[in-house]
């Protein structure tokens, strides 16, 4: 009702939230286009490794863009899974992530209005089970190999990382 009667972005329809504060261009769902050209890169064997976190391309895409076939062009596919998805079970590596209540969480959320708006949670119980979460595995990973990639990394562990990035209500 809104897009016919021409109310997108004006008082009393529907507005589109603008990116959150710090957030790039690049930071926002992929077009279609931008697909097809990430997975065409893949498929051209581009890239030497994929990290795959929080989503299930080869469910999810479209059948057409071929996202299963274009893996075989990666040399490495790693999946952060909680369970064996489409994705995972075409990765090298799945690493066990943590379920959704285990996990500390935090995403922008589309209100419908014109202010960002940003959603934290904390994880409501311990680990079930001999998962790690990503963030946790990356940071590692930094420590581990030194120089540069732990000096970006700094932390201690994702709970560190988060409190080094919080802000307050008044900035």
């Amino acid at each position: 009702m809104n897009a016919v009667a021409g109310n997108f972005g004006k008082p009393g329809g529907v507005s589109f939230s603008p990116l959150a504060p710090n957030q790039t261009e690049y930071q926002r769902p992929a077009s279609i286009k931008e697909m097809q050209e990430f997975i065409q890169k893949m498929a051209d064997g581009k890239f030497k490794v994929l990290f795959v976190h929080g989503v299930n391309p080869a469910f999810e895409l479209p059948a057409s863009l071929d996202f299963k076939n274009a893996l075989k062009g990666v040399e490495q596919v790693i999946s952060f899974a909680t369970f064996p998805d489409e994705t995972a079970l075409e990765s090298d590596h799945v690493f066990p992530d943590h379920h959704g209540l285990e996990s500390w969480g935090y995403q922008r959320v589309v209100t419908g209005s014109a202010q960002p708006v940003l959603s934290g949670a904390q994880p409501v119980r311990f680990a079930f089970l001999h998962t790690r979460a990503t963030a946790d595995v990356l940071i590692t990973a930094a420590q581990l190999a030194g120089g540069k990639f732990a000096s970006a990394l700094p932390f201690k562990d994702e709970v560190e990382f988060l409190q080094s990035k919080s802000v307050s209500a008044d900035e």
